[in-house]
């Protein structure tokens, strides 16, 4: 469980902190994977195929067929990553 930040609290920002990411780890690992053309080629020939590689929660793995993009950041999603996603 993580504690509560000073910073948890600013509308509107997600902080990407060491929680987050432990927490999106597979989400960015899925997210990264899409820099290599042959990942993109695969993933868009079907979704949910592809995503089923990556252990993600089910929150996070709707939120990419979603392109949730505010709900992936708070997901755990790093801002660097999961812009792969919409590339």
């Amino acid at each position: 469980m993580t504690s509560k930040k000073e910073y948890d609290d600013i509308p509107g920002t997600f902080v990407f902190d060491a929680d987050r990411g432990r927490e999106g780890y597979q989400l960015n690992q899925f997210c990264i994977s899409l820099r290599l053309q042959k990942n993109r080629d695969e993933f868009n020939s079907g979704e949910e195929a592809y995503l089923d590689k990556y252990s993600m929660n089910t929150d996070q793995r709707q939120a990419v067929l979603d392109r949730n993009w505010n709900k992936l950041l708070r997901l755990g999603g790093n801002i660097y990553y999961t812009s792969k996603l919409a590339a």
